[in-house]
């Protein structure tokens, strides 16, 4: 298992830069092969960051296989989408 640091720079160089944009869980841990594990703890430790947003999904219906199995579970709620601002 990677660190929670690489993965944390994992996740940075898959969102690419698309600031402001709300991006599913899924097209960022594919490139880089990263678990649901791996994802929940970096999001876990992001999440606490001003500019960081992780939320569900608010169209249940455009969630895919992908983004339900990946998406980490936090507060109770799986986190299908990623921002930052």
């Amino acid at each position: 298992m990677r660190s929670t640091g690489a993965v944390i720079t994992e996740i940075v160089e898959a969102y690419n830069g698309r600031f402001g944009q709300w991006v599913p869980i899924s097209e960022i841990a594919q490139p880089a092969s990263l678990t649901k594990e791996e994802l929940a703890e970096a999001i876990a430790e992001l999440i606490e960051e001003d500019d960081f947003r992780a939320e569900p999904a608010a169209f249940r219906h455009r969630v895919t296989p992908e983004d339900e199995d990946l998406a980490p579970v936090i507060g109770g709620e799986a986190r299908h989408l990623i921002r930052w601002s």
